[in-house]
């Protein structure tokens, strides 16, 4: 990738363009381009911690989240590592799928129903932000540091980003602990 003089700094860039992120030229453009990003931020943010705490990173993850909410409860301690993964392709769980299918189908909404009727999943996949992946939790965090949560999906106007990607990660972590973060920059009223 070539990279032009009024490129934002992008921390370990190298590894920024091994992950998802890094193959998909127009979001590279807007991480590299865009005064203020979400995945630049994501990016960049995680590569100064684990950078100033490569063993303890974990730890200072949930000291904070443990001071926004005391009541925080994790089923393996704050030492215990998770595998962490950015931007991850998660599809929807095949019993929304199949509800929602059925449901687009008699929707009286023509692009709809002829969607329905392809063999390809009616919602397309989610892409989960950060993963904090583990035998005993599984996190899914969406980091929205500028821009709000998008209101609805584009086939079912009454679902929005959120209980997207929740339902994902309750589908995904099986047995596992389900917690879901939202990252924001603040609570403004205006922000969903």
């Amino acid at each position: 990738m070539e990279i032009q003089n009024d490129a934002f700094p992008v921390l370990n860039l190298q590894r920024l363009l091994r992950l998802p992120k890094g193959r998909k030229a127009q979001d590279m453009q807007r991480i590299m381009y865009s005064k203020y990003d979400e995945d630049w931020v994501t990016s960049n943010f995680f590569q100064v911690k684990s950078g100033q705490y490569p063993d303890a990173w974990w730890g200072h993850f949930i000291s904070a989240a443990r001071r926004r909410n005391a009541d925080l409860t994790l089923a393996a301690d704050d030492r215990s590592l998770p595998t962490l993964r950015f931007w991850s392709s998660v599809p929807s769980p095949a019993e929304y799928e199949s509800q929602s299918r059925g449901r687009v189908l008699k929707s009286g909404n023509t692009e709809w129903e002829s969607r329905a009727k392809v063999a390809e999943p009616v919602e397309g996949p989610s892409e989960i932000d950060i993963m904090f992946d583990h035998d005993q939790f599984l996190f899914y965090v969406e980091a929205k540091p500028g821009a709000d949560v998008s209101m609805s999906t584009t086939y079912d106007p009454q679902r929005n980003q959120l209980i997207r990607n929740i339902d994902c990660l309750i589908a995904s972590a099986g047995s596992r602990q389900p917690i879901f973060w939202l990252l924001v920059r603040d609570e403004a009223p205006a922000r969903a």
